[in-house]
């Protein structure tokens, strides 16, 4: 689709950034200026944005990635249908067989044997000593040394095009996400999916809605740590699940995609929880649009890293997010 707004305004910037969030086209080519297309980066999920240069005579015409200079692309379903069509995003350059390895319990066991000071982020002690499963405990910790690595950047591509490239924010305006709990489901079986968000700048956009029936104490542990809980009915969650970019229900449904592993890779899962992909600056050696666009909010940091005001940017590897 192509539109060319007589008035890039708010009514119409933020119908556009619904209809992207809803639809979840592969990519979005952006000829305007720098300030409306970091709007319409951090507002919205895709994999692939370009910012073209109409002064240059450099516009952004195609949907281009390429993948061996940084230029990481995917095919992503809109988020809250997720689970319904697909196990996995797809993200490239990725191994194929990726996506249906996982780890041992024998090495999960042990890693997450260690005392939880060795390894755990104070800011999340508490929920991973509410744990009682040392598999779980284990992921999570595989989790956590993944989000260390993977949250320094952006990194910078490598190509004649200048790109950025990494883990990033669900949309900052709209991108709540719900972890709906349903009676039956154990504490252990959520920890993996609050983790991610305790330990990042993704915490405030976590919202846990547990149905009144289910047994469930550890909500209280949860609150203290500043993340959002609420307590509601399956009809009161029905009437407000379309104001979240992500739902994710446990326990899981029987009708879920089947294959998946039980403890995928580190990164397939996290991809199923935040944005991954880049975007590209038409021009070469671009720096003022590094400078801005590194800078971003969108882009997922630990949190601690991001309270110290770390640098935002590297040149790094160009294997993917």
């Amino acid at each position: 689709d192509i539109t060319a707004p007589a008035s890039l305004d708010g009514d119409f910037m933020g119908e556009l950034t619904t209809w992207l969030n809803r639809e979840q086209p592969i990519t979005l080519a952006m000829n305007c200026d720098a300030k409306v297309a970091q709007e319409l980066f951090e507002n919205t999920s895709l994999v692939v944005y370009t910012v073209g240069s109409i002064g240059d005579k450099a516009p952004a015409l195609t949907a281009q990635a390429r993948p061996q200079d940084g230029e990481c692309f995917g095919e992503f379903p809109p988020r809250r249908m997720l689970e319904a069509v697909t196990a996995f995003p797809v993200i490239i350059p990725s191994s194929t067989p990726g996506y249906n390895s996982t780890y041992a319990s024998a090495f999960l066991q042990a890693h997450g044997a260690a005392p939880l000071e060795q390894w755990a982020p104070e800011g999340c002690r508490a929920v991973l000593q509410a744990c009682h499963s040392p598999e779980e405990k284990g992921y999570c910790r595989v989790l956590l040394e993944y989000l260390a690595d993977a949250t320094t950047g952006p990194r910078r591509g490598c190509g004649t095009r200048t790109s950025l490239f990494g883990l990033q924010r669900p949309p900052l305006s709209t991108g709540l996400c719900c972890l709906r709990l349903d009676k039956g489901v154990s504490f252990d079986e959520t920890v993996r999916y609050i983790i991610p968000f305790l330990a990042t700048t993704a915490k405030e956009q976590l919202v846990i809605s547990a149905d009144p029936d289910a047994a469930f104490p550890e909500a209280d542990v949860l609150s203290r740590q500043g993340l959002k809980v609420v307590r509601e009915s399956k009809e009161a969650f029905a009437a407000s699940e379309a104001r979240y970019w992500s739902v994710t229900v446990l326990p899981r449904a029987p009708g879920a995609p089947v294959c998946t592993p039980k403890y995928a890779l580190a990164a397939h899962f996290i991809s199923t929880l935040f944005p991954m992909g880049h975007i590209k600056s038409t021009l070469s050696n671009h720096e003022a649009f590094v400078q801005q666009f590194a800078a971003s909010h969108k882009w997922l940091r630990m949190a601690d890293t991001a309270s110290n005001g770390e640098s935002p940017c590297k040149r790094g590897r160009t294997e993917g997010p």
